[in-house]
């Protein structure tokens, strides 16, 4: 959409993540449940996420980041819309839930949106896309460390294959120091 390419990087590291994201997956010895509309609902939301990323990038080439995001979080609402007049708001009127709905809004939400358009301004949508999986590594160490979940082969094994992944895309080209003209020449 944006005439970015995807360089061979970008797909080994991006290989990388989702095999690492896969083991994760399937480290909890529940392979068996795994069902067919399971799959088909996630990638349903992968690629509402790349529609989601393609769209702001396009926002940004003419707003601000707070901007972009403020447009599509306002049209995602009024898509929610006819939800909201069949659900019970009892939650949001007490004290506790009102406080979950600040934090979801502000924190996990505004912040970390705002952030996300701030780093769609110097990357290409593939390179943001693919970095967001760390919000899966991110749940399985605070799993660890917070909660006290055990970490099974096969999470180890995607926690490293993941991380790899994407310290690959971060992580500056290694240049060649010197090149076979540049050695012959006199200094």
């Amino acid at each position: 959409v944006h005439q970015e390419r995807l360089s061979r990087r970008w797909w080994s590291a991006t290989l990388l993540a989702v095999i690492g994201c896969s083991c994760l997956a399937l480290s909890g010895g529940e392979a068996d449940t795994v069902n067919l509309s399971g799959i088909l609902l996630s990638l349903g939301a992968g690629l509402s996420y790349a529609i989601f990323a393609t769209a702001n990038k396009s926002l940004l080439a003419h707003l601000q980041s707070t901007e972009a995001m403020a447009i599509s979080f306002a049209g995602g609402a009024l898509l929610l819309l006819p939800i909201l007049f069949f659900t019970d708001l009892a939650l949001v009127v007490i004290i506790n839930g009102l406080l979950v709905v600040v934090q979801l809004g502000l924190l996990a939400t505004g912040l970390s949106y705002f952030l996300f358009g701030q780093g769609l301004r110097t990357v290409s949508v593939a390179v943001a896309g693919t970095l967001s999986l760390i919000e899966p590594l991110t749940a399985t160490l605070l799993s660890v460390f917070l909660l006290s979940e055990p970490l099974t082969p096969l999470s180890v094994l995607g926690v490293l294959v993941l991380f790899s992944g994407l310290l690959m895309l971060v992580l500056p080209t290694p240049h060649k120091f010197l090149s076979k003209s540049n050695q012959n020449k006199p200094s």
